[in-house]
This record gives C-alpha cells, sequence and structure tokens, in this order.
C-alpha cells in the first residue's frame, strides 16, 4: 500500500466522519446533510477530527515529524464546504519525501472528500507549511507562528524528548 494512498485517505476520512457525527449527535444522513448544506460547526468538526486523524497519521510514520498543528477557520467554527485543514508539520529537516507525502495525502483527501459532499470543484483539502526545527527555533516564518501569543496553534501531536 502506498503512503498517501486514497485507501489511507478513506479510513481517515471515516473515522473522522464517525468522530464528527458521535460530538454533534447524529447519524450519518444527517452529518451528510449538514456537510452538502454548508453547516460552518459541522465542517469545522469535521476538519477538526480530521486534521487529528493526519496528526496521528503522521506520528505513527516516524519520519523526521515532530509535530502537527491546526491553524485557521477550523479553530473558529468558521470552516465551510470548501474550506481547507489549515496544518503546520514540524520536521527535523525540509525534504522532499515528506512533502511528497503531505501532497499525495492531500490528493487523496480531496478525492474522497469531493466524492462525500458531491462537489467536484474542490481542488485542495490540506494547507500543509512544513518548518524545520531551526526555524521553530529561530521564530522565522510559520515557526514564529508556533509561539505566537496572539494567534498560536493547537498542537494536534508533538514529539516529546525522553
Amino acid at each position: 500500500m502506498l503512503i498517501g494512498s486514497e485507501m489511507d485517505a478513506d479510513a481517515l476520512l471515516s473515522g473522522a466522519l464517525a468522530l464528527c457525527a458521535k460530538q454533534l449527535g447524529l447519524d450519518e444522513p444527517e452529518l451528510l446533510q449538514q456537510l452538502r448544506n454548508n453547516s460552518p460547526k459541522t465542517h469545522s468538526v469535521l476538519r477538526y477530527a480530521l486534521a487529528k486523524g493526519v496528526a496521528e497519521y503522521l506520528r505513527d510514520l516516524e519520519c523526521g515529524i515532530r509535530g502537527v498543528f491546526l491553524h485557521g477557520s477550523t479553530m473558529t467554527d468558521e470552516a465551510g464546504l470548501a474550506s481547507d485543514i489549515d496544518l503546520i508539520v514540524l520536521v527535523e529537516k525540509k525534504v522532499d519525501q515528506a512533502r511528497t507525502l503531505l501532497q499525495h495525502l492531500g490528493l487523496a483527501l480531496v478525492t474522497s472528500y469531493r466524492a462525500l459532499v458531491g462537489r467536484e470543484h474542490l481542488f485542495s483539502f490540506l494547507d500543509v507549511h512544513l518548518v524545520d526545527v531551526k526555524e521553530e527555533r529561530e521564530n522565522h516564518g510559520y515557526g514564529a507562528l508556533l509561539h505566537s501569543s496572539h494567534t498560536r496553534p493547537v498542537s494536534l501531536w508533538q514529539h516529546t524528548s525522553t
């Protein structure tokens, strides 16, 4: 199985849908109807659940990823049908392997999501910014956002030293 494949995306989306339905107290048809009707709360809860699933998926790969952080419209319950999931992925080093993995996963997720909500015009679902540990330490670029007191993202998973 390819990492970032449609099989991975389908499993991630299925798990996020189950968590979203449980949290909102909806059955699957009600959940899908709210998503198709562009309910900001429903889209935000789904995107948060999916972001958590993506973070756990990346954690299990053990490929130099040090943490996954969520920011943007998902955090303010303002997500809509076409909103993406804004992630900051902290890595040891920015390497093409991590970027390629995230691009494949993003493409597989948007394909699965389009089929779910019946919207073919969606072209992006993950907005991922890679930050290496040097950028985080120097508060440079998105590394600065990780320590911002005003717009600090939520840590979905972060490697802890032992």
